[in-house]
Formats: structure tokens, sequence, C-alpha cells
């Protein structure tokens, strides 16, 4: 039999993903709020127009 913790259990939820020059989306990921915020704090990411190589750090998630 396989013992779980119901607080390690992952599920989909929504967050809002804020970066350091403002920008934020949302989407949903397969983790609790402390897994998502290890896998996107400090990531840098594109930011900006497509035509512009701009890039910049993600700062803070919130769960929606």
């Amino acid at each position: 039999e396989l013992a779980m913790d119901i607080n390690q259990i992952k599920r989909m939820i929504t967050v809002k993903v804020t970066l350091e020059d403002g920008n934020n989306w949302t989407t949903r990921i397969n983790a609790t709020l402390e897994g998502a915020m290890a896998y996107f704090l400090g990531q840098w990411f594109h930011s900006g127009p497509y035509d512009e190589d701009k890039h910049s750090k993600a700062v803070k998630v919130e769960l929606i």
C-alpha cells in the first residue's frame, strides 16, 4: 500500500506569473503553489514584441 501525504498531491492550479518589467500572464500548471514558485521564479522569459530580443526575470507567482 502506498501512503500519501495529502499536502503532497499535485493538482492543476492556475497561477499569475509577473516579470520584473511588469508584464504578466496567467497559466495552469500541475503543481503545488510552492512547486510553481520553484519552477517560475528567477527564470528568464521573452518579454515584449517578438521582433525585439527583450527578456525579463519572473519575480512573482500568485495563485488565481
